[in-house]
């Protein structure tokens, strides 16, 4: 009898495994993604590290064309102004959001051209 109860217990147990795999493959594409998210946040960090260091070098200047300030990276957001066809590129560290301090903005003018930075630190 006792032999019975353990192969029904043990026959449960192994119907049961596939069930909780499921949920497996779940949370290893929540752990993939949250690998993604982590290289973006570091290479966002990157290129903010890197135009600070360029600001501060003066390597970055006003009359500075965008191709020239492309060379540092990628901005983390454009922003055009429709007033006076302005566009501010903003670069910050992963962890910060768009609204919250650190960040750099670059200005430029309609011919593309650096016309002024703001560091807020």
């Amino acid at each position: 009898m006792n032999k019975y109860i353990f192969l029904l217990t043990f026959a449960i147990l192994l119907w049961l495994i596939p069930c909780r795999a499921d949920g497996i493959g779940t949370l290893m594409q929540v752990g993939k993604s949250m690998d993604e998210i982590q290289r973006d946040y570091d290479k966002e960090t990157a290129t903010y590290n890197s135009v600070k260091e360029a600001v501060g070098k003066g390597e970055i200047k006003k009359g500075l064309k965008q191709d020239a300030v492309l060379k540092y990276g990628e901005p983390v957001a454009v922003v055009t102004e429709t007033a006076n066809k302005r566009q501010i590129w903003v670069y910050r560290p992963g962890t910060t959001d768009l609204l919250n301090k650190p960040k750099i903005r670059l200005f430029f003018d309609g011919s593309g051209a650096l016309d002024q930075i703001t560091v807020l630190e």
